[in-house]
């Protein structure tokens, strides 16, 4: 009887060997095909070759091992976190890097006889180039066929199309709502931050701070306000990224130092004195009149050393005026320039790749034709990386493809195709109306088969009718017009000069617009017309406002 218990409890033993996410294995000496699924699938993301962006990177793990009590994450061949079993079946850690580099994760899990089982690793790259791209500058352009790791759109919500497929997306809350013509109280801009903090991916891991508060054609918001919507931005328990302001030169003492450090501060015509908030990294945007790379270089440095904090450079490029010369002529056009900005491009992105506090930056592409729908910068095409009407990349779009690839990252094969080509415009002469003389004659024709010319009935798009047309702060002002029937997207100029000379002009899919950054006390003449595709209607009546001093 003795020996009978005994070969039951060894033949029990065998069957009952549990393996380490709970299913019974026969073979003690076989690992069950469960286990050897986990070990593939561990590391849940980033998947395999991924490109993404430096700092802070979201690290989801499988954690479904039945008897495992912990999980460490390696990284890079170290123990970067651990984990406690939670009874989830996945977890989300972080790991952080601003090397661009080839990278490997892998995962122990832990179990409660003190064994640990280690998974397969999983290898992704990392780069810290991105790109900021508005919905006005481009509904064509492919922004994997550049490699880069991530952009943004100044949104909450990314495109989700083939423009960002493949590119991580890191949302803005912007600021105040512009539509809103009582956005100055207080009450509809922390709703609408609420508003927009809700549309936020809840994949991401980093958040965009407000968009050049300072400015009264940007954001503008005081530092008080900034504050109270911070907390609402905190809420989502994503990494911060502070507010960006429009000053160029790292000195950033008027408006993002008491945000940040605390102070005392001017809030509806009374002092008071506040407490910094908290954010994980400072942004800065560049625009410099030069193509000076250690301008960008020493900003950057300025600002990590006065807020002690890694940097981003959101918004970086050379903007160029026809108004001060040739010497700050950059266009597209002008021979040179396109080569001068690459040689700018490629300096500046080696040095902010070698920085150990850069964590990422973006580049401003203008439009070809620098005259173009963002700004009155009109001289600043050579940084153009992609025609905004077709999509294919610039020479310099090729060069910004080939710039901060990790080592063994299969890039995008660009080819001919993908090259946009400049095409000098040319005069052509009007088609003859003239009717041909028709030679009477007495021979006898034949009768023929006539074939009927197929024609195409013109495309008529209505006349445009502004509502309104009035300044609303300093140095900016709104434009509003009524509808046109089956019209997508209007054309807006806007000028000094009556008959438009030197205007310059946006486009909209909304019925209203912000002109911002113009002149103080001034009258500007402005018009609007529908336009779908190349077809254009025609030009509104002008209208008038004066913008304050």
């Amino acid at each position: 009887m003795r020996n009978f218990k005994r070969g039951v409890a060894f033949a029990m033993a065998a069957v009952m060997t549990v393996s380490m996410t709970g299913v019974i294995s026969a073979d003690a000496n076989e690992e069950s095909s469960t286990i050897s699924s986990w070990k593939e699938e561990a590391v849940i993301t980033p998947t395999e070759g991924k490109l993404v962006g430096a700092g802070y990177i979201n690290v989801k793990v499988n954690t479904s091992v039945t008897d495992a009590e912990s999980y460490n994450i390696v990284f890079d061949g170290k123990k970067a976190v651990e984990l406690e079993a939670n009874g989830e079946n996945e977890q989300m850690a972080e790991v952080y890097t601003t090397s661009i580099a080839k990278h490997t994760l892998k995962v122990e899990a832990v179990l409660a006889s003190g064994e640990t089982v280690e998974s397969n690793e999983r290898n992704f790259f990392v780069s810290k180039k991105g790109i900021a791209l508005g919905e006005d500058m481009s509904k064509t352009v492919e922004l994997k066929k550049m490699n880069l790791s991530w952009y943004y759109n100044w949104q909450a919500t990314p495109y989700n199309n083939s423009i960002d497929d493949g590119v991580d997306f890191v949302p803005m809350i912007w600021g105040r709502n512009q539509d809103d013509p009582d956005g100055t109280k207080d009450e509809n801009l922390f709703k609408y931050i609420a508003e927009q903090c809700a549309l936020v991916p809840k994949d991401a891991n980093y958040i965009l701070g407000y968009n050049e508060p300072e400015l009264s054609a940007q954001a503008n918001i005081s530092v008080v306000q900034a504050q109270k919507g911070w907390e609402e931005i905190q809420k989502l328990g994503k990494r911060t990224v502070s507010p960006a302001i429009s000053n160029p030169n790292g000195t950033y003492s008027g408006w993002l130092t008491p945000f940040l450090k605390g102070g005392t501060v001017d809030y509806n015509g009374v002092q008071i004195e506040i407490e910094g908030v908290s954010c994980d990294c400072v942004a800065i945007h560049t625009y410099i009149s030069q193509r000076s790379v250690s301008m960008v270089i020493d900003a950057v440095k300025k600002v990590h050393e006065l807020y002690g904090k890694p940097v981003w450079i959101t918004e970086m490029g050379i903007f160029g005026s026809k108004a001060y010369g040739d010497k700050f002529d950059y266009s597209y056009q002008k021979p040179g320039e396109n080569e001068k900005t690459g040689a700018f491009i490629k300096e500046v992105c080696a040095q902010l790749d070698e920085m150990d506090f850069v964590e990422r930056y973006a580049w401003f592409p203008y439009n070809i034709n620098s005259a173009n729908d963002i700004d009155s910068n009109d001289a600043s095409g050579s940084t153009a990386l992609f025609d905004y009407d077709s999509g294919k990349l610039t020479d310099n779009g090729f060069l910004y493809a080939s710039l901060g690839n990790p080592k063994g990252y299969e890039t995008y094969k660009l080819t001919d195709a993908d090259k946009y080509v400049y095409e000098e415009p040319t005069t052509q002469q009007p088609p003859t109306t003239a009717t041909p003389k028709v030679e009477e004659t007495t021979t006898q024709v034949t009768p023929t088969t006539v074939v009927p010319v197929e024609t195409t009935k013109a495309i008529t798009i209505g006349k445009v009718k502004i509502k309104s047309a009035k300044a609303t702060k300093k140095k900016s002002a709104k434009v509003t017009w009524k509808k046109v029937s089956g019209v997508k997207q209007y054309q807006v100029q806007y000028s000094l000069n009556k008959k438009f000379k030197k205007s310059k002009t946006k486009k909209t899919g909304k019925l209203s617009i912000v002109l911002s950054k113009l002149a103080g006390g001034k009258k500007y003449f402005v018009r609007v017309r529908g336009i779908n595709g190349s077809d254009k209607g025609p030009w509104s009546k002008t209208k008038t406002f004066k913008t304050s001093k």
